[in-house]
This record gives structure tokens, C-alpha cells and sequence, in this order.
């Protein structure tokens, strides 16, 4: 599935059978965030845990995989999973970057075809349904006002 020429392939699949599949792919270990040094200097997607859960899958196709997860544990304006748990705890960017380091592991897929690694992240969120993926960005700079009208009826 990750080396798949035609994506058509992935629609015969169903969640379990992806994650399997990905599974396969995944890196033995999991990396401790305090050793994103650690962490392959490859494009891929990497995968976030808590325990034995799947927190957040990212992608770096821009970047390596250490350069993209390093992100998180300092106060970069790109480290997303780190502003997602600030938004979700409530809490600051230093204690968000403390319990990355401190509580979260990764394991990587290198893929070497940067093209294909939005669409296999998209497919791995599909399968893993990762709690802190359902948290869209436009969560941290919009502001929804509900008009008066519709008040009333939420």
C-alpha cells in the first residue's frame, strides 16, 4: 500500500486492513520526543503516541522528519501538534512543548516520493482516525460568530 503505483488499490481497502498495511511500514520502535535528534533526517509521515495510541499523524515533505518534529519542542511558528495541545489543554506553549518531550513517542514511514506523502497521510488519518487530526488548523485563527437568528435554534 505505501509503494502502491495505483490508489485506486486503497479504495478496496477497508480502515483495518490500512492500518495493518502501514503498521507493516512503521519503524519497530518508538522514538521518545526528548530524542527528536534522533528522529530520520528522510521525508514521511511520522506517527504520535500516547502509550499505545495513535495521537497525531503529520507529514514533513518539505522538510526531514527531525526538522519537522524539532518543531514541536521549541516555540517555532510551525509546530502544529503543539498549538493543537495548547488549544485542547488549555494550557501554555511551554507546557504544551513539556508534555510533548515528556510523554509522547513517534514512529516513522520514510517515503521517499515527496508527491505521495499528502495523499498517505490523508489515508492513514482515514485509518488510525487520530484524536488530535480533527482539530483543523483554522480552529487557531477563526473566530465563528453565530448570528442571532440561529441562536435560538442551537
Amino acid at each position: 500500500m505505501i509503494n502502491c503505483k495505483r490508489y485506486d488499490e486503497l479504495l478496496k481497502c477497508n480502515p483495518e486492513d490500512i492500518k495493518s498495511k502501514i503498521e507493516s511500514h512503521l519503524f519497530a520502535e518508538s522514538i521518545s520526543f526528548l530524542d527528536v535528534d534522533s528522529f530520520p533526517d528522510n521525508n514521511g509521515l511520522y506517527f504520535v503516541f500516547l502509550g499505545s495510541a495513535v495521537l497525531y499523524i503529520g507529514k514533513a515533505d518539505k522538510q526531514s522528519i527531525k526538522d519537522r518534529c524539532k518543531q514541536y519542542t521549541n516555540n517555532s511558528s510551525g509546530g502544529t501538534l503543539r498549538k493543537k495541545i495548547e488549544c485542547v489543554c488549555s494550557c501554555s506553549s511551554s507546557d504544551a512543548t513539556s508534555y510533548i518531550s515528556n510523554s509522547l513517542t513517534a514512529k516513522f514511514i520514510v517515503i521517499e516520493e515527496t508527491k505521495k506523502i499528502s495523499t498517505l497521510e490523508e489515508v492513514a488519518i482515514w485509518a488510525f482516525q487520530p484524536k488530535l487530526n480533527v482539530i483543523k488548523p483554522s480552529t487557531f485563527t477563526v473566530t465563528v460568530q453565530i448570528p442571532h437568528s440561529l441562536g435560538k435554534q442551537i
